[in-house]
């Protein structure tokens, strides 16, 4: 089968996240592919890297690693500094009392009234005696805020009990990681299928070429052969006409095999994102597919169900609408705080140096039900995501089904359009020999050319749709080649 499904999506971000000199490698890699022909992989390699939807679901993925990060801070640990300065104008006072200090000095020897008794008490106060008292005075008046104040104050909190709010919003945002980096698997296989079916177009138009290319020799060959024997008297002009003509039919032919080598080569330049005007030059030898030996088409169906990213991330999906829902409950909560005020200047009631402790409960007793639609939104949401499950793996069966089918077809036609390529090329080399000695006719002659060219561009076109089904079929599957199944 195959080995762990996340390797080659690690090379993918390491490779977008990792190596800061992209640009100067993509540098290099362009003079490269102008020296040497491209490989299948190294054009598969460079759709890859070029490619900006592969880009951007890399910087999703880095974004949703960052979320889980996020999500585990709201609920650590937090210190927060504090101050501001301002400037105030506020006529705002109070008003105090003011006495003074006075003293009545006897200069004579008196008798006074003790009033506190009853009936007064008569005593005597000798000369000199000083009996100090207090006499108001003009009151005080002080604002009670400065032209300029100053506040410094520290922070420290830490929720205590979240009653499973933390866990449950980290596992969502690993759901949500998760996803991102399906996705990258996901956009990078369908970038493979893209490129090879690219790439074997332009194998096709190149081998539909060359097959023109030599008929378009051989009926120069004949044109030439057929002025030499009507020179010579051997055959009515009328043949030389039909030379003329096959050898004009092959040099149109040239013309739209050669359109359709450029057509076929822009479009892989567009895939592999390189300059569309860019000469590419690919390296592939016409006759080496190998048809592999298939195995049940339920074990391929079984594998597909369990390996496909797009049923994972379906399912994924659900779990993170149902975690959802969870935590749209109104959930409880404890928390711990510790204020200090390091700094207070401007007031008249200054509380510098002051701190507190604070164990605080949180819960929403009533919200108007927006708990509860939330809640109902999110178990919404996961059975519709069950359902598209359900939907994608009937699809993913539809498909790997039908990619088999046409796998095994192409298998079949690759032996049948080899053995007809050796019965048409053995016939037009029976027909030169019979024309050559006057026993073939022409039109006999122009079957049997013609009938090879078909032969061989037939037998191109089955290795394309060959390399092209096994490449449905490992898409199919979730893999980037056949073989690792």
């Amino acid at each position: 089968m195959k080995g762990p499904r996340f390797f080659f999506i690690t090379i993918l971000l390491l490779a977008f996240t990792v190596y800061p000199r992209m640009a100067s490698a993509f540098e290099e890699m362009e003079i490269t592919l102008e020296q040497a022909p491209l490989t299948l992989d190294a054009a598969i390699d460079a759709a890859k890297k070029n490619n900006r939807q592969i880009q951007e679901s890399v910087h999703d993925f880095n974004i949703a690693q960052k979320k889980i990060v996020e999500t585990r801070a709201r609920f650590n640990p937090g210190l927060k500094l504090e101050g501001n300065w301002q400037r105030v104008h506020d006529p705002s006072s109070f008003t105090i009392a003011a006495y003074g200090a006075k003293a009545l000095v006897f200069s004579t020897d008196t008798t006074v009234m003790d009033l506190s008794t009853t009936p007064p008490t008569p005593s005597n106060v000798a000369a000199g005696t000083v009996i100090p008292y207090a006499e108001p005075t003009a009151p005080i008046n002080a604002p009670l805020s400065s032209k300029n104040g100053r506040t410094l104050d520290l922070t420290f909190s830490v929720p205590l009990l979240t009653f499973g709010t933390r866990t449950k919003s980290i596992k969502a945002q690993r759901f949500g990681r998760d996803t991102a980096e399906l996705n990258v698997e996901r956009i990078s296989l369908d970038v493979t299928l893209d490129t090879k079916e690219a790439f074997f177009n332009y194998i096709l138009a190149m081998g539909g070429l060359e097959v023109v290319k030599r008929n378009l020799t051989l009926a120069e060959d004949h044109m030439t052969g057929a002025s030499a024997r009507y020179e010579q008297g051997i055959i009515p002009y009328f043949d030389v006409i039909r030379a003329e003509v096959s050898l004009a039919d092959a040099r149109e032919q040239l013309i739209t095999a050669e359109t359709g080598v450029n057509l076929a080569r822009m479009a892989l330049n567009n895939v592999i994102g390189l300059p569309v005007e860019r000469d590419t030059q690919v390296r592939y030898e016409l006759g080496s597919a190998q048809a592999p030996e298939l195995a049940p088409v339920k074990e391929y169906v079984n594998f597909a169900l369990a390996n496909r990213v797009e049923l994972i991330q379906l399912h994924l999906a659900q779990n993170q609408a149902s975690l959802g829902a969870q935590l749209s409950k109104n959930r409880p909560m404890i928390s711990f705080a510790y204020l200090h005020n390091l700094m207070s200047h401007g007031s008249s009631f200054s509380s510098e140096n002051s701190w507190r402790y604070v164990v605080a409960y949180e819960m929403q007793m009533y919200d108007s039900g927006l708990a509860r639609s939330r809640v109902r939104q999110g178990n919404e949401t996961a059975h519709r995501l069950e359902l598209q499950a359900v939907d994608a793996s009937e699809g993913i069966i539809l498909q790997t089904q039908q990619a088999y089918l046409n796998l095994e077809e192409a298998i079949k036609r690759m032996d049948t359009s080899r053995a007809i390529m050796r019965q048409a090329t053995r016939a037009r080399e029976m027909a030169d020999a019979g024309y050559s000695q006057g026993v073939t006719s022409e039109l006999d002659w122009k079957d049997a050319l013609f009938g090879e060219m078909q032969a061989g561009l037939n037998l191109i076109k089955t290795e394309f749709d060959l390399q092209m089904a096994k490449a449905r079929l490992a898409r199919a599957l979730g893999l980037e080649k056949l073989e690792d199944f």
